[in-house]
């Protein structure tokens, strides 16, 4: 398997510091021809960061990385439309001050057949149906209690047809929130 390693930096106040030759490569194949070195060096990484909720997580997990000096990882998703790709994401701290490195690794990539859902431009023109997406893992949110595997929530809402797909909104499904949770403890 070709395992892809992206590697970034921020620095005590969260500003990217870094990036590595991977991290724009990945941007550039992934609608992110205008995230080159010279756009984002100096930026606050939160303004890349969907999502009040996982932003609001990972600012802990961050905290915690700084404060207790120890490396954490976190399995996420990070899909295309025509691709699954199941990743982990490391954070560590940098030898000296308060920086981290975020290293990302694609574990395993599943082709597919192209789910609208996940495409820019289609989503552009979005419904009236706005959902929820996880953007750990991906779930999808059809109702207040309840969250569904993507896969399962394109078919089950029957998220595939001609008409445009609904908005979505990034969040943080329940069993992402505890997993994050309890990654902020251990690396306390």
């Amino acid at each position: 398997m070709d395992t892809k390693v992206t590697v970034f930096e921020i620095d005590e106040a969260d500003r990217i510091r870094r990036v590595d030759e991977a991290w724009l490569a990945f941007a550039a194949e992934n609608d992110g021809a205008d995230l080159v070195r010279e756009s984002v060096l100096g930026q606050d990484l939160w303004r890349y960061v969907a999502g009040r909720d996982l932003r609001l997580l990972y600012r802990a997990l961050f905290e915690r990385v700084r404060k207790a000096r120890r490396a954490v990882a976190i399995p996420f998703r990070c899909d295309a439309p025509d691709e699954e790709r199941h990743m982990q994401l490391r954070i560590e701290p940098i030898a000296r001050g308060n920086a981290l490195r975020l290293v990302s690794m694609n574990l395993l990539s599943v082709p597919r057949e192209p789910l609208g859902l996940l495409d820019r431009d289609r989503s552009a023109a979005e419904s009236d149906r706005p959902l929820s997406i996880c953007s750990l893992c991906k779930a999808i949110q059809p109702e207040a209690d309840r969250w569904l595997p993507l896969e399962r929530a394109v078919v089950e809402l029957e998220l595939t047809g001609s008409d445009p797909p609904p908005a979505l909104s990034h969040g943080v499904c329940p069993a992402c929130v505890d997993h994050l949770e309890d990654a902020t403890r251990l690396a306390g």
